[in-house]
């Protein structure tokens, strides 16, 4: 899970950095124009799906895009463990859109709320319990969920640029012209253009598309000269149902399972967004991971007082980012606000949903072929072997398989195929049971436990002396794992947290295939071990810098050397070839 120190030179403004005022508001709204029918889209198919009022329809719309500003507020600024201080946005989810249909039709929006309440703390134990799961919920597996996003919604994008097969207008002339009006430019700008131009390609393709769009009759400007420009939603709350009917219980288990799916899918957007915020990226933190879940917990909770549908991160805007070379957490900040004055703007809100079909089609197309190699480069910021090789091409074979709903679709019952057609669901689920069953395999293990005092030394020593034969080490082996296990636990020891008893320090030895595997835990402050200081000339060193002599060793004597954080924890690992 450690990377190389890499430069990101594309990058023109990093999460702790700021850019212009007026640039800063300017692309924060171009990330709005993006995503802002994905907040939409949802609420308008249950209107047609139901008979449910214009005026209940505009609340939850409302609720919708309040819900999406607060979330996407907390996740750029961070508010104590909760949120990652990076630029992810939040939006309604598309994954509850089965359940949540299947709900309304039961017990309305009320049942809708209740069941959303209620399938929150999914995402807030996983987020608790990501300590136990690093080994399973992987870059590699934050991946390739990423990738399988790009395979659930790219065919969403080009459904519409061509239009919707039956309706009208279905792969016309007009749809294929505005769409490439919006793509070619912003794919000209991307190849062409300088690092600068590229901040405008986004906005720039969709204000082509949208004027050849208005030549073509694709924009109908009433509803936007209609739009009063301040307004209040004029729907009605719709309430908690506190007594479920029994046959929801079924749906709330779909629901927890759609939470856990999104929670896989926000797992791979913050690992993804912390890649390409930074200059110097080295690894996955994954207190930020954390602090992404815990705030989308939030949302989900949030969004079930208010009576709308959960929500989730969006990961195509991360693409955005990556096209723009801004991260700036400003961007998080200034969209949430511009989102919440869209919340009380019909006018503006009407402008935004006249957008052509085939203009946010096109503009999705490209954005997807971006996050995919987003998704390519987590994938392998972890290395590649045989156990990623097999977890990320598996899975996303299968996610592409269920993608098509021609995987025996007459063997399975009509009520799991939201489930089994969704792509995401079925990818992400088998990415994280091949990487569970690999930790699984039964393998060779030793364990200890030692009080954080160099007193200890001699004990860890002994314990260390033991195991060699029994893993079969050789002599230079031997010795590289006790001047690492003797240097890591000594640096626990100098690095105790103020005012807090000792906490033990925990020793795993595995035998994996071709290496082995030693994980070392603690509740120390101890600095980072793989990232130590290089030496010039050792006779110049500080006494600082002589601190860090030993690390450095470490650092040379075993490979892969690997220090996370999380919740309290240092997790510290390295391998012995």
């Amino acid at each position: 899970m450690n990377t190389a120190n890499s430069k990101n030179q594309s990058l023109l403004y990093a999460a702790d950095e700021n850019p212009p005022q007026w640039l800063t508001l300017v692309l924060s709204f171009q990330h709005v124009l993006l995503m802002f029918n994905g907040i939409i889209i949802v609420p308008a198919i249950i209107s047609t799906a139901f008979d449910v009022s214009p005026a209940q329809i505009a609340y939850i719309i409302f609720a919708s895009i309040i819900v999406t500003s607060i979330t996407t507020w907390i996740q750029a600024v961070r508010i104590g463990r909760v949120g990652t201080g990076y630029v992810l946005f939040m939006g309604t989810s598309g994954t509850f859109f089965a359940c949540t249909l299947d709900a309304i039709e039961i017990g309305g929006l009320a049942l809708v709320s209740t069941l959303c309440l209620l399938s929150a703390p999914v995402e807030f134990l996983f987020s608790y319990g990501l300590r136990h799961v690093r080994k399973i919920v992987t870059p590699a597996v934050g991946g390739v969920v990423i990738m399988l996003v790009t395979v659930m919604v790219a065919p969403i994008g080009l459904e519409m640029w061509t239009g919707a097969r039956g309706k009208t207008g279905f792969g016309t002339v007009e749809n294929l012209m505005v769409g490439l009006f919006t793509f070619a430019p912003i794919l000209a700008i991307a190849v062409l253009g300088g690092i600068r131009l590229r901040l405008w390609a986004p906005i720039i393709g969709m204000a082509i598309g949208y004027t050849t769009g208005m030549f073509w009759g694709f924009v109908d400007v009433s509803p936007i000269a209609d739009a009063p420009w301040l307004g209040f939603p004029v729907g009605e709350w719709p309430g908690i149902q506190f007594h479920l009917p029994s046959e929801s219980i079924p749906i709330l288990i779909t629901f927890a399972f759609a939470t856990l799916v999104g929670t896989i899918e926000s797992v791979g957007d913050a690992m993804a967004v912390q890649r390409i915020s930074e200059r110097n990226f080295k690894k996955v933190d994954y207190d930020r991971v954390q602090g992404c879940l815990y705030a989308d917990g939030v949302g989900n909770c949030l969004a079930g007082l208010m009576g709308t549908i959960p929500n989730t991160t969006y990961s195509g805007n991360i693409a955005v980012l990556e096209l723009t070379g801004v991260a700036s957490r400003r961007i998080g900040m200034y969209g949430a606000g511009i989102l919440a004055v869209l919340a009380f703007c019909p006018k503006i809100g009407a402008l935004m949903a006249s957008i052509p079909g085939p203009v946010l089609g096109a503009s999705l197309v490209f954005l997807m072929g971006m996050l995919f190699a987003t998704g390519v480069q987590l994938t392998m910021s972890g290395g590649m072997n045989y156990q990623t090789g097999v977890v990320v091409g598996v899975s996303f074979c299968v996610g592409l398989m269920m993608q098509t709903g021609q995987f025996f679709p007459n063997l399975f019952p009509k009520t799991f195929e939201p489930v089994m057609t969704n792509g995401l669901v079925m990818g992400g689920l088998t990415a994280v049971l091949l990487s569970a069953a690999f930790q699984m395999v039964p393998k060779r293990r030793a364990t200890m436990r030692l009080d954080p005092d160099p007193v200890h030394l001699a004990t860890l020593s002994k314990f260390l002396d033991t195991q060699s034969p029994v893993f079969a080490l050789t002599s230079s082996q031997s010795n590289a794992l006790q001047l690492a296990c003797e240097e890591v636990f000594m640096h626990m020891c100098r690095n105790p947290v103020e005012g807090q008893s000792a906490q033990e320090v925990r020793i795993w030895l595995t035998s994996e295939e071709d290496h082995l595997l030693i994980d070392m835990e603690d509740r120390s402050q101890a600095s980072d071990v793989d990232d130590p200081l290089k030496f010039q000339k050792l006779e110049n060193a500080t006494e600082s810098e002589l601190d860090q002599l030993g690390l450095f060793i470490l650092n040379k004597v075993v490979q892969d050397v690997t220090h996370l954080r999380i919740s309290g924890y240092n997790c510290i690992s390295f391998k012995i070839h």
